[in-house]
């Protein structure tokens, strides 16, 4: 069902072979199994759920984790409006997200990387001012839609 509604939304179209391809990148995407995508949902209804998944998929480098934790389109945007908008595939999070978590936000009063501070946050803290179907943890931030959290937008601008 949910590959039929982002196949008529024109964001996903079928490849020769029958798998899935994004229209950025055309890049062919095998299935998720029943397994994975049960697991996915059932983690991914509510925030805590979710962060525990995406936390450890992070952690871990878990590239296969973090692709169906993500959005079917992830927005990459630098940290000025001028610099242009990258929509990323699930598949191309992991690598993006890897140089992102190694960098401080510029934020903490320590100076830690984004990725100590994920290791050091086990449970999500919410900022009030959020919509509730939005989350922010420093340069990334989700988004609760009929698929549960997903990973939507990364603030990452690549040092040429």
């Amino acid at each position: 069902m949910r590959n039929a509604i982002l196949v008529r939304a024109g964001i996903w179209g079928l490849t020769s072979s029958g798998l899935l391809a994004g229209s950025i990148g055309a890049q062919a995407i095998a299935p998720r199994s029943a397994e994975a995508n049960a697991a996915v949902s059932q983690a991914a209804r509510t925030l805590p759920g979710f962060w525990t998944t995406f936390r450890k998929a992070a952690l871990a480098h878990d590239a296969a984790g973090i692709a169906r934790l993500s959005a079917p389109i992830v927005t990459q945007r630098g940290e000025l409006d001028d610099v242009p908008v990258k929509r990323l595939t699930p598949d191309q999070v992991p690598p993006v997200l890897a140089k992102l978590l190694a960098q401080p936000d510029g934020v903490d009063d320590a100076g830690r990387s984004q990725r100590a501070m994920l290791a050091a946050t086990p449970v999500p803290r919410r900022d009030p001012q959020m919509p509730a179907d939005r989350f922010r943890f420093g340069d990334m931030e989700f988004t609760h839609g009929t698929a549960g959290w997903r990973l939507t937008q990364i603030y990452y601008e690549a040092e040429d």
